[in-house]
């Protein structure tokens, strides 16, 4: 009977504690609404076992919350956003760059945002199938790092996920990243062509530059009227293209040439007619944000037509209703295009 009684009182506590998450999320939901979606902002399980939210959660359940408990949350969530952030680039730039005594956490930080430092997803692509790079900032942000597998049933209703069954909201991680040698090998490859030093060219200095790059492997189709056209790439979609078209040795370069001015470099080959190809895209709803609807979809088409008919709103906006994933938002950092080759 003692026994009963205490699985009755726990679970009794758990309802409690659960009842009071559902007004955690809603107060995380409106600090989110402030800021652009383009900003990394903190992971759901990761504030709900911070400190600033179970200073509400563990009160005593006799307790009433009310906003006098609430009011200090929503003014310390710009210090934990601030700490959160700090943390998260922490725990990455460890993973990334390993241990090394001589490195300072700020160091490594530094060394986090080069444009060599490049990882990839175990759990997206099990099996034959390559696994698409991840580029700081698109490492900090990739869906994975806030899951793990559901081990057991979760009484928790913060942490399901409507569409994944079989996983869980979880705090921010590294588990599901590793390191490919070959991955680094192209993207150092592609770094060189551009005529940078991988060990020293920062991602914001190559997010920033204008040049794109023809992919020298992939055959140019030719045209009736004798124009030829071939793909080019901004830097990151090259990567992309390298490690999952071409096989890639230790030894064997990346060829690439890049397009500036409208040329070929190391050619007198002219370049127009840029027509912009949609790589990767990921879109998300606002309105699902941190709740159990939430999804990652690739199609616009599918998000707009459940936030029509979940939500109600009948002409969804960007920024507004929806926004694309942070890690692929910067179209001139992923983007592809198709371009006439005029041989002169």
């Amino acid at each position: 009977m003692e026994s009963m009684k205490h699985k009755r009182l726990a679970r009794e506590r758990m309802d409690v504690v659960n009842s009071r998450k559902i007004i955690a999320v809603g107060i995380l939901r409106e600090f989110k609404r402030a800021f652009s979606s383009s900003l990394v902002l903190p992971s759901l399980v990761d504030f709900l076992n911070s400190a600033l939210a179970t200073s509400v959660l563990e009160l005593p359940s006799e307790v009433e919350v009310t906003d006098e408990h609430i009011a200090p949350v929503k003014t310390g969530l710009p210090d934990f956003r601030v700490a959160w952030r700090y943390h998260v680039h922490c725990q990455l730039a460890e993973f990334v760059i390993g241990p090394d005594p001589a490195l300072s956490a700020n160091d490594k930080l530094v060394r986090l945002q080069l444009a060599s430092t490049v990882s990839v997803c175990k759990r997206c692509h099990p099996g034959a199938q390559k696994p698409i790079p991840l580029i700081y900032p698109d490492t900090i942000t990739h869906q994975c790092l806030t899951i793990s597998p559901l081990k057991d049933a979760s009484p928790d209703p913060t942490r399901r996920l409507n569409s994944k069954t079989y996983i869980v909201r979880d705090v921010q991680n590294t588990d599901c990243l590793t390191r490919d040698e070959t991955l680094s090998r192209v993207t150092d490859g592609v770094i060189r062509s551009m005529g940078y030093n991988p060990d020293t060219a920062s991602i914001a200095e190559r997010d920033v530059s204008p040049l794109l790059l023809e992919c020298q492997p992939c055959p140019r189709n030719r045209s009736a009227d004798g124009i030829y056209t071939s793909a080019a790439y901004g830097w990151r979609a090259l990567i992309r293209h390298f490690y999952e078209k071409h096989r890639v040795g230790p030894t064997s370069n990346v060829n690439a040439a890049v397009i500036k001015d409208g040329r070929l470099s190391g050619s007198n080959n002219s370049v127009k007619c840029p027509k912009a190809v949609l790589f990767h895209q990921t879109f998300l709803s606002v309105h699902c944000r941190d709740l159990p609807c939430d999804d990652y979809m690739q199609s616009i088409d599918d998000l707009v037509k459940h936030i029509t008919a979940a939500h109600h709103i009948q002409a969804p906006q960007m920024s507004i209703d929806w926004y694309e994933e942070f890690a692929w938002s910067k179209e001139s950092t992923h983007l592809r295009l198709k371009v006439d080759i005029c041989i002169s």
